[in-house]
């Protein structure tokens, strides 16, 4: 059995733009390993985007941002960088398809969605909304090309964050880029969500 800890997302030692922060979001541990409470070099403003994913900015930006454990160990710096023009254009979705993957123990759900190009190199994840409320998370696989993961189970003996839902078959959501500094590109037009069932084989 694994657990939930948190994990900073923000490549270490990279430079914090003044419209950005640093984005947090969760890795899997053994089940009994301590947590470390994290500290921080400056008060902060956190922004949650989606259950289980925050963004992270620093107040005062008086110099490098510092995240250490409450004994001091570092865990990650940031320098303080200028507005950067980031491009997360909305996503063109075609299509989108919840499936299933079944073994002796357990059912794996996973929703894809279609989409008109490849995510920019500046994306790091996808967020889905539903009826304009932020359910769900997804970091994107570069390697996915044209059709994007909304939604992807764990597996076995690992959980999402509470609060997360995956879009259900039938409903529409629609979708957004957000890059590694917690800043969000538009929103996709509403896309149905339609359920693969694989065809009965004739006896």
């Amino acid at each position: 059995m694994q657990e939930l800890a948190p994990d900073v997302w923000t490549p270490n030692g990279a430079q914090l733009p003044r419209d950005g922060g640093v984005l947090v979001g969760w890795t899997y541990e053994s089940r009994g390993t301590p947590h470390a409470e994290w500290r921080y070099s400056e008060a902060t403003t956190d922004d949650t985007l989606v259950p289980g994913v925050t963004v992270i900015r620093p107040k005062q930006r008086k110099g490098p941002f510092k995240i250490t454990s409450k004994d001091g160990a570092t865990i990650a710096t940031f320098e303080l960088g200028k507005p950067t023009v980031v491009s997360l254009p909305a996503p063109i979705a075609t299509t989108a398809q919840l499936s299933h993957a079944f073994d002796r123990r357990s059912r794996t759900t996973i929703v894809v969605a279609d989409v008109a190009d490849p995510p920019p190199a500046d994306a790091f994840g996808v967020i889905t909304y539903a009826k304009g409320k932020a359910i769900d998370f997804a970091r994107i696989e570069k390697d996915d090309g044209k059709h994007v993961a909304l939604h992807r189970d764990p597996g076995r003996c690992r959980f999402l964050p509470s609060g997360l839902e995956a879009p259900t078959a039938g409903s529409e959501v629609t979708f957004a880029y957000v890059d590694a500094f917690g800043r969000l590109g538009k929103a996709s037009k509403p896309v149905k969500v339609v359920e693969d069932k694989p065809a009965k084989d004739d006896d």
